[in-house]
């Protein structure tokens, strides 16, 4: 207790610098514990796969505190991130990362990079989950900082939880993720990526200077497959730090709040941003 290590890959070799993939695929890390360290200098080059700072393969009741992981390498093709829980007999199930500052991991421009990301890939169809134990389910971040990357934090493909496609099936609403409480900024494209039926997706703050996407749920643009059942963002905060052809700040949710007058100043320096809800359209402000 009141340790710090630093585990430091040199950006040596084409591998996560902490990596844990079974041979076949039918094992996975249960009950562990990451805790009060520092993870850097994964994968050689950022586009060249393989990399990234934790990945497991897959893994169930694991926990993450208080953990530096910044500036591991990585590319899209294998989906790198600072940490990432990959799928194969089942998805990522009771994980918890809290406390943790996670910064630059992997390929920035590429969207299947991420400092965060869970994979759901093959455990569901559009009409129905043919295991539930195989789902990726009751997985919480929170209170993280995070920064830089192409999105904050990735789901990797659809989960659904309501087995039919009609929207009835509510038996394992308490199944969904829940991210809350986090600060992102400064990705290159989504802040949060949400693609699972019951997730509750509350009380972050996303800050982009790049990207105009806070928060998306549901399919990408690219899917085909049935958006999720009772996904939930609310209470979030959604900072675009530059616009085209003005200086203004724009916070959501609701219309927004356009702030003037920034005379150059960052975002940063401001040390409250006051903003009421405007029902019939936007309202102007001044930085306090």
């Amino acid at each position: 207790p009141g340790e710090w290590a630093v585990i430091n890959g040199g950006h040596q070799q084409a591998l996560p610098v902490i990596y844990y993939h079974s041979g076949s695929q039918t094992y996975c890390p249960i009950r562990w514990v990451f805790r009060n360290f520092e993870v850097t200098g994964g994968g050689t080059a950022n586009g060249t796969c393989f990399g990234g700072g934790i990945s497991l393969w897959t893994a169930a009741y694991v926990t993450f505190m208080y953990l530096y992981i910044h500036d591991n390498y990585g590319g899209g093709s294998e989906n790198d991130a600072g940490i990432v829980i990959r799928n194969d007999a089942q998805a990522a199930q009771f994980i918890t990362i809290k406390y943790c500052y996670l910064k630059n991991n992997c390929d920035p421009n590429n969207h299947n990079c991420a400092n965060i990301s869970f994979f759901s890939d093959y455990v569901s169809t559009p009409t129905a989950v043919t295991n539930i134990n195989s789902t990726r389910h009751k997985n919480e971040i929170a209170y993280n900082l995070l920064e830089g990357s192409c999105m904050g934090i990735k789901s990797k493909a659809e989960q659904y939880l309501s087995l039919d496609n009609t929207g009835n099936h509510t038996t394992y609403k308490e199944y969904g993720d829940k991210i809350h409480h986090n600060i992102i900024r400064y990705h290159q494209d989504e802040g949060i990526s949400a693609r699972q039926d019951f997730i509750q997706v509350y009380n972050n703050i996303i800050e982009s200077s790049t990207s105009h996407i806070g928060i998306a749920l549901g399919s990408s643009h690219y899917d085909t497959e049935r958006e999720p059942f009772y996904a939930c963002a609310y209470n979030n905060w959604y900072v675009e730090s530059t616009q085209p052809n003005t200086t203004s700040v724009k916070t959501y949710p609701n219309v927004h709040l356009d702030i003037n007058n920034m005379d150059g100043a960052p975002l940063s320096n401001s040390r409250t941003i006051r903003s009421t809800f405007a029902g019939a359209g936007p309202r102007v402000g001044h930085r306090p």
